[in-house]
Parts: structure tokens; C-alpha cells; sequence
């Protein structure tokens, strides 16, 4: 097996796949499928190279757990392919739900980091929050930070790529490869945990980390166990415009050297974020933007470019707020509310786009949400169908069930890192703790 450089040339072709059914014409690198009737493989001799362990993926959740293992380990990172393809909650291609891309969903990450509380499902202590916070953000002073109603928004989100790159430079060779390949399936057995990959070779190791993302983990247990593991929905945060309302003081909006720092809103009981952004342009007509929102998707990082050639003034200035925090000053702002919705989402297999959406629990959710709005005066919006997907999905896998299969319990050689195993997200962004998750579960087995 020969390591690939994390720098690639080349292109795929994009065009949209089902997770679920069998590829399409011109798509490239289809997600295998669970076989028709059980025939595993017995690994033989044919291994070709044992580590200590192996992460499967290469977005935030992996690359947590390769930070939380010693430097002296020797590990494999299948780190999905050079150039992937996305997934897309619908037909729209704004909002991604999957990706099999080297660095997955983090490749394109606003990076929001929340301080109002570092453990909202636990799995990890403050000090580790804190610890792998500082790793990235030196120049902020976390330490009297925490526990603010903040939103940490950095100038450089953190890249699973680039941190890949720092770490195959600054460890011996020997102790990391990083692989342009996907796991096809596991098998543990004799102590070992053994994984053929997507070029058919066999390798093993002491633990394997599973971190391919809240679509791809659960076939990838099913495929491997032979025993029916992925939920038939998923949940998720839901983004919802609640209506638009004249504040007489704007948000106040702290710098510092590695980031913004937002004012954050929770609902009395912790079940949603509220957050007011400056309405501009045609913003400062009720549920004008929200449209723009639902087709457009999450306005942030590089989508400012899109913008601009889209000659969308309200929602260029609601995204520059966002991610340079100017301009809080204003007239009007828009009142958005994030919360969890739990199988907001049915999964359907066979169908081009995997995720179905529940539209009566959105509604429902907005409708809830209505009357616990923290400010007044607030014109509330008529169109609660229309939402945002908060690209948070997570509660795929049937955690009860992977137990019984000897997965994901304490001092398990396998272990599943990402967001398909958390059933509560809580109302934030979840990514960074699912990240510090992972990392304090790598660190337990130095």
C-alpha cells in the first residue's frame, strides 16, 4: 500500500449519486452497497500492513481522533478520495448533507465554535474543550470566555486538510499514513480488527475509529455486521426565519486577533439559539429574504462569492455580517431561531436525493418557537414551512443496537466517532464538540 500526498491534481465528475441505490451514469467512486446475502471474507496472510489503529475519514471527527492519539502510535487515515463528490439535501444543490471528499463536510465549515457551554452531550471535559480550543485559537482568552452566550466565528476555520498536512510533516512516516481510499467493511476478530478497503487490500489493527459521517457510517456498519444498524430517519438542526423586527440596540459584535465573537440567544429551557442579524435591502420586508435563505442555503465563507454574482444586496449584506461582522447597525433585523428536530429527516432508499424532509415537524418546531421569542415588537413570519438545513444531521445509527454488537462501548476496539451516534445535539453548532469528542476518546487509549 503506497501513501498519497494530501495535495492533489485532477478532477472528478460531480454529478449527483443516491447513497442508497446503485450509481448512475458518470458518477465516479458510487458508496458500495450492502451485499444481496452475508458473504464475508476470511482475512489470510494477505494482510498487508497492521497498525495500531485505523480512522476511517478525514473530516473534523477524524482528524480529532488523530490528534487524541500519542504521536508514537503507528496509524492509517482512509481519508475518502483526492476530489469527492457531494451529497445534497435536495434538488438544489445548495445545502450538502454528505461528502466523500479528503476532509468531508469540513472542508467547506463556517467554523462556528460555541462558549456558552463547552458539554452539551458529553463524552469529553472542559479542559479538553479548552485544550483543543487553544490549539487552534491561541490569541483568544477561552479561559474567561467559557460560559458567555458567545459565538466563536474564526478568521480561519479550522480545515481537516491542512491539519492532515501539519501532521503527516511533523510525524515519523512510519507512524502515519494517510490513504486516498474508503473502508468497504470490518471485521474483528483474534484481538484484531481487520478492514479491506475500497482497492480490495486487507489491513488491521489494535482499534478502529469510525468517522465516515452520519450517511456513510451507518452502511458501512450494516455492511460489515450484517445486522440492520441505520435508523430510517435522521435528525438535525433546522434554521428558521421568525420574523422581523426594529431593535434600538445592535448586537454587539467583540474582535479579537483569531476571530468574532457573537452575542448568542437561548430559549429558557436550552432547546433553541436565537440570533438577530441585520435586514437590509429587500430584508426589511417580511419574509422577502427568506426565500433567498431556503434556496440559497447557509450564507457564509466562501458562498460570499456566489453572492455577488447572484445580485442578491440583502443577503450579501446579512453574509457579510456573518462572517466579518459589519455593518451591525440597522433598521430592522430578521429574529432567526436554530433548534434540533429529532427524524426531521426520512431516509429513502433508492430516491436521488436520500433525505426526506417532515415538513409537519418543521412547522410544528416554528410554531412552538413562536411564542417564546425574546424580543418584542417582533412581526412575525407567515411562511414557517420554509427553513434552512442546519447541515448538523446526526442520530443515524440505532445506538442500542451497536452496543449489542460489542461497538462503541468502554475499551471497544471500535469505536464510532462522529454525529451518527449522538442522539442530542443540543440547539449550537455541534461540530467542534463532535471533534473534541472524538479527540478525548483518542486520548483515553494513550
Amino acid at each position: 500500500m503506497q501513501g498519497l500526498r494530501l495535495k492533489v491534481s485532477g478532477s472528478i465528475r460531480t454529478q449527483s449519486c443516491s447513497l442508497f441505490s446503485r450509481p448512475q451514469p458518470g458518477c465516479e467512486h458510487p458508496i458500495p452497497e450492502m451485499p444481496d446475502s452475508p458473504t464475508p471474507q476470511r482475512p489470510t496472510d494477505t494482510v498487508a500492513t497492521h497498525y495500531d489503529d485505523i480512522i476511517v475519514g478525514s473530516g473534523l471527527s477524524a482528524t480529532g481522533a488523530l490528534l487524541g492519539l500519542d504521536p508514537g502510535k503507528r496509524v492509517l487515515m482512509l481519508a475518502g478520495e483526492p476530489v469527492g463528490r457531494y451529497h445534497y439535501y435536495n434538488d438544489s444543490n445548495t445545502g450538502p448533507c454528505a461528502s466523500t471528499a479528503c476532509g468531508g463536510l469540513g472542508n467547506d465549515w463556517h467554523g462556528v465554535i460555541p462558549l456558552a457551554t463547552a458539554a452539551t452531550f458529553g463524552g469529553y471535559s472542559r479542559a479538553q474543550y479548552i485544550e483543543l480550543f487553544r490549539r487552534f485559537y491561541p490569541r483568544v482568552d477561552i479561559d474567561s470566555l467559557m460560559g458567555e452566550s458567545l459565538l466563536f466565528v474564526p478568521w480561519k476555520p479550522i480545515r481537516p486538510l491542512s491539519v492532515l498536512a501539519e501532521q503527516a510533516l511533523s510525524r515519523d512516516r512510519d507512524h502515519l499514513r494517510i490513504e486516498h481510499q474508503q473502508a468497504e467493511r470490518f471485521e474483528a476478530r483474534h484481538g484484531k480488527v481487520f478492514v479491506w478497503t475500497s482497492r480490495q487490500e486487507c489491513v488491521s489493527a489494535q482499534r478502529l475509529w469510525l468517522g465516515a459521517g452520519p450517511l456513510h457510517t451507518p452502511r458501512l456498519l450494516e455492511r460489515s455486521l450484517q445486522t440492520p444498524l441505520a435508523r430510517g430517519s435522521v435528525s438535525d438542526h433546522v434554521l428558521c426565519y421568525m420574523g422581523l423586527t426594529r431593535s434600538p440596540e445592535p448586537p454587539e459584535v467583540r474582535r479579537s486577533a483569531d476571530g468574532l465573537l457573537f452575542p448568542a440567544t437561548y430559549h429558557p429551557d436550552g432547546t433553541a439559539l436565537f440570533t438577530l442579524r441585520p435586514a437590509r435591502f429587500n430584508f426589511t420586508q417580511l419574509d422577502a429574504g427568506i426565500a433567498q435563505r431556503a434556496a440559497f442555503g447557509m450564507p457564509t465563507g466562501r458562498a460570499i462569492a456566489k453572492l455577488l454574482r447572484r445580485l442578491s444586496p440583502g443577503l450579501l449584506a446579512e453574509a457579510l455580517y456573518n462572517r466579518f461582522g459589519l455593518f451591525p447597525a440597522a433598521t430592522h433585523y430578521s429574529v432567526y431561531s436554530q433548534s434540533r428536530v429529532a427524524d426531521v429527516y426520512t431516509l429513502a432508499p433508492g430516491a436521488p436525493y436520500p433525505l426526506q424532509p417532515e415538513t409537519r415537524k418543521i412547522i410544528e418546531n416554528h410554531q412552538a418557537l413562536d411564542a417564546t421569542i425574546p424580543w418584542p415588537g417582533v412581526a412575525r413570519s407567515a411562511k414557517p414551512e420554509l427553513y434552512i438545513p442546519g447541515i448538523h444531521l446526526h442520530h443515524s445509527v440505532d445506538t442500542h443496537a451497536l452496543e449489542q454488537c460489542g461497538i462503541n462501548t468502554d475499551q471497544a476496539p471500535i469505536q464510532v466517532i462522529d454525529a451518527s451516534v449522538v442522539q442530542d445535539i443540543g440547539p449550537d453548532h455541534h461540530s467542534f464538540k463532535i471533534m473534541t469528542r472524538a479527540y478525548a476518546k483518542a486520548c483515553l487509549t494513550n
